[in-house]
Order: C-alpha cells, then sequence, then structure tokens
C-alpha cells in the first residue's frame, strides 16, 4: 500500500488494517516546504517466521526531495485481537541521511514499555537501531527528526517484528472433544458386548 502521510493522519483513531495490526493516530509537524501531502508512506510487510509490518517515509516534496529541516512524526501500531496470540517482539528503525557523516539525527521515543532509539548520520553503522521487547500488543512511536543546515533526511525506516503464539483451546472446545471421546468410547463398548 503506498499512500501519502495526510490520508493516514486524515484515518484517526480509526487507522489502516495490515493482516493483524492496525496502525493508528498519525500525526506530522514538519516545515512549510514539507507538508503531510508530500511525504510518500509506504506500507512494508513480511510474512515470515516472524512477520515484518511497518512504513518506509519519503518526502517527494518537488524541491529537494529530503527533508533538509527538522520534522516530528507518530502513530500507534496495536494488534488485532485475539491478544496473547501475536506479540510485537521488536522495533527497527533506519535512516538514510545521505552521505557521511552529516548532522541528522533520529530521536524515536517508544511506549510499553519505554524504549529509545537513536539513529544517526555520524556512520553508516548509525544509522540502524533495533530494540527487543518481552512481547507487547501496542506501542506508540514518537520520532523528532533533527537536521541542521548542510544535512538532509532522504528516506526513515520504521519496523516491527511480530512472534505469532500457539492458540489456546477454548473450555467449550475442551468439552466438546471430551465429549465426542467420551461417545466414541461409549458406542465402542457397546459394539464390544453385542
Amino acid at each position: 500500500m503506498d499512500t501519502n502521510l495526510a490520508a493516514l493522519i486524515a484515518l484517526g483513531a480509526a487507522g489502516c488494517t495490515s493482516q493483524d495490526k492496525t496502525f493508528s493516530s498519525f500525526s506530522y509537524a514538519g516545515a512549510v516546504g514539507d507538508p503531510a501531502t508530500t511525504i510518500l508512506a509506504h506500507l512494508i510487510f513480511q510474512a515470515a517466521a516472524q512477520d515484518i509490518h511497518g512504513w518506509s517515509f519519503t518526502d517527494a516534496n518537488g524541491t529537494t526531495n529530503a527533508w533538509v529541516s527538522g520534522f516530528s512524526l507518530g502513530y500507534t501500531i496495536t494488534v488485532i485481537p485475539p491478544a496473547g496470540l501475536t506479540t510485537i517482539v521488536a522495533s527497527k528503525d533506519q535512516i538514510d541521511s545521505g552521505f557521511i557523516p552529516n548532522g541528522t539525527v533520529m530521536t524515536d521515543t517508544q511506549s510499553a514499555p519505554a524504549g529509545l532509539l537513536v539513529t544517526n548520520g555520524t556512520s553508516t553503522a548509525a544509522e540502524t537501531f533495533q530494540k527487543s521487547y518481552a512481547g507487547v500488543t501496542s506501542i506508540t512511536t514518537s520520532s523528532v527528526a533533527t537536521i541542521p543546515a548542510g544535512s538532509q533526511l532522504i528516506k526513515y525506516d520504521q519496523t516491527w517484528q511480530q512472534n505469532v503464539g500457539t492458540a489456546v483451546p477454548e473450555p467449550t472446545t475442551l468439552l466438546l472433544l471430551g465429549s465426542g471421546l467420551a461417545g466414541l468410547a461409549g458406542l465402542r463398548r457397546w459394539h464390544a458386548q453385542k
């Protein structure tokens, strides 16, 4: 799914869904030359043993096609019930700030549990940061880009890794299974006595 940040903001608390995740409550504040309508948002989804969901953001303002001044960006990612089967176990931020070194810094503050991911343009290794979680069902992310004169930000990626658990049968299902097995045992006894 490709869209722009203004369209995601317009969805409000209802947000949009990707497989078993809801992305909602998008917010953005940037320079006049970088309105939300020019910020392209590409949905990232990869199905694997541990699914990956996220967004890749780029500035298509038609002038620099990159951010050259600071901005803030935030949203919430939530696992769609039944909670407990699927949890978010890690997040990863990655920036492309152009040629290294430069002064670009992205500070991403995450909730539940509190986490801080800081990426910067001092080296290629510093442009990526990953944080692990014990398994949560909702995280709010609030990113602030600091871009001094002479620096830029070409792309900002945020991905979330999930762990898919095993379904635990509910009591009614177990009762039905038990009744069926008891019925089969009774039928077998009845046939054996004939």
